[in-house]
């Protein structure tokens, strides 16, 4: 009987555990007019693998679907970050964090995926941002050289 009652304890505990931590994340979604509503604020990590490209604190590196590539003249990557956030709050966190970096939006995609396109300097970034299960966001930024031609047209619009 003892058994019984600690495997009830432990189940109800779990129970419990999860539905408290289901009401604590705010997920709002997509409002009737197709915007998102945000809800909440994030602060950017302090573990960032580029010092240029925020990640929100509360997000931790996904390893086996990250790779890295830097030498003193290039860097190169895809790094996914999986953590707690509705959609919203993270497209106004890289629209933000991004442009503070010198980041400039050239495009957005929304479907069930966001996708944010950046460039800066020769360099071109992709955020994407997508639900996961659980109430889970993943993040995945992919970030690479611009290609020559891109950078042509970059300077000579900077010339007119």
């Amino acid at each position: 009987m003892g058994k019984e009652n600690f495997l009830t304890f432990v189940l109800a505990a779990g129970v419990i555990c999860f539905t408290c931590s289901a009401c604590s994340t705010v997920s709002t979604g997509k409002t009737r007019d197709g915007s998102y509503k945000i809800t909440q604020t994030m602060e950017i990590s302090s573990q960032l693998r580029f010092d240029d490209t925020p990640v929100p604190s509360g997000f931790s590196l996904d390893r086996k679907g990250s790779f890295v590539f830097q030498n003193d003249e290039t860097r190169m990557g895809t790094m996914t970050y999986i953590g707690k956030t509705d959609l919203g709050a993270l497209i106004k966190f890289y629209k933000r964090n991004m442009a503070l970096n010198g980041w400039v939006l050239m495009n957005s995609v929304e479907f069930d995926k966001v996708i944010l396109n950046f460039e800066k300097d020769k360099e071109g970034c992709i955020v994407m941002l997508e639900k996961s299960g659980m109430g889970k966001s993943v993040i995945t930024l992919s970030l690479s050289p611009l290609s020559k031609a891109g950078i042509a047209i970059k300077e000579k619009d900077k010339k007119k």
